[in-house]
């Protein structure tokens, strides 16, 4: 199971050696090049073969290393396919240096129940490897639902009237960017860099490829706004606080605490109010989708001709989304009763 093996990878431990790289090592590289895209220092590689057109600088390239030792050098010429991951290098040769400046042996733990119990609250290999299964499953379900769902708001796209104004789409794109720029910081990248490598610049990419993706985001966003609205979604407080525990204790299992916010008590009730509009949100896009989807297999039946708003092709401007009434009101309450959790108060 390749889950498995990923899990051993990352409770293995590694050793400095001073024998040539094989499979299955580690190796800190050097990369120069004719090309800054492939230009990297201190660079982990782990030696396998894998089977990933999108791995750097190309598929295939960690075997490359294979026969290294720490302080010797390797020249590779690799040409670029059109259709390259690095636009800047599609169709291109590039010419690549690499310098090994450490290798490491790798050890992987043993599959045994010692191994499930470091991982987790294991009992056995067998436990651990049940749990992985049923996370595959789920992940495979959930892939499968978003394009589903995808494909069912694109079908009611394709005939519905959406109007919003162009200063809303204009927001929307800066999210779009300011999302690209965390990503790319996660990488120890900027957008600068990024737009050299792409071979564009920020009003080129607003324009191609932040504006496009923030209309789909916007313009499904509507539609589900109007889906909820004309079918009379609404969240719960009881459903809202077990979506806002469940979102609060992810955050906190990445390091979050609410007693630790800055600004006392007003700092966390921003922060609680935050989650709560989060959990609300989603909890709301969940209930809509699902809706969608009974439509769509005959399990429930639309509203009649008459009722109110008739039908879910024609979303209303974007600067009124009916839905999110019930929604803000759902959130405040959830977001009130965190800050009261942990000041501790009745």
């Amino acid at each position: 199971m390749e889950a498995l093996e990923e899990l051993r990878r990352v409770y293995a431990t590694t050793e400095t050696v001073e024998r040539a790289a094989a499979e299955g090592d580690y190796v800190i590289v050097d990369m120069q090049s004719d090309h800054k895209e492939l230009q990297r220092a201190d660079m982990p590689v782990m030696v396998r073969q894998a089977d990933n057109v999108e791995e750097y600088p190309f598929p295939g390239f960690p075997m490359q290393l294979i026969g290294l030792k720490a302080g010797e050098s390797r020249k590779i010429d690799h040409d670029y396919p059109k259709e390259a991951g690095l636009a800047a290098l599609a169709g291109k040769t590039a010419s690549i240096e690499i310098t090994a400046k450490a290798v490491r042996s790798v050890t992987l733990p043993g599959l045994d129940n010692e191994f499930a119990k470091m991982v987790g609250k294991y009992d056995s290999l067998d436990v651990l490897k049940e749990a992985l299964n049923k996370e595959i499953e789920a992940r495979a379900r959930t892939e499968y639902d978003d394009k589903y769902y995808a494909q069912l708001v694109d079908e009611l796209r394709k005939e519905a009237v959406i109007k919003y104004a162009p200063q809303t789409l204009e927001h929307e794109a800066e999210h779009v960017v300011n999302d690209m720029r965390r990503r790319l910081a996660q990488q120890g990248l900027d957008l600068d860099t990024y737009y050299k490598m792409r071979e564009t610049d920020a009003a080129k990419f607003l324009e191609e490829e932040a504006k496009p993706v923030a209309r789909n985001r916007l313009e499904r966003s509507l539609i589900l706004d109007e889906v909820a609205r004309v079918e009379k979604i609404e969240v719960d407080n009881s459903a809202l606080d077990e979506e806002f525990s469940s979102t609060l204790l992810d955050l906190q299992g990445q390091g979050l605490n609410l007693n630790a916010v800055r600004g006392g008590r007003q700092g966390q009730q921003r922060v609680a109010e935050a989650v709560a509009m989060q959990s609300a949100s989603r909890l709301l896009t969940r209930r809509t989708l699902e809706r969608l989807r009974q439509i769509a297999t005959g399990e429930h039946t639309a509203p009649a001709a008459g009722a109110e708003g008739g039908e879910a092709k024609k979303p209303k401007k974007a600067e009124k989304k009916p839905a999110a009434k019930s929604t803000k009101k759902a959130a405040a309450h959830a977001s009130k009763a965190a800050v009261k959790k942990t000041s501790g108060k009745k």
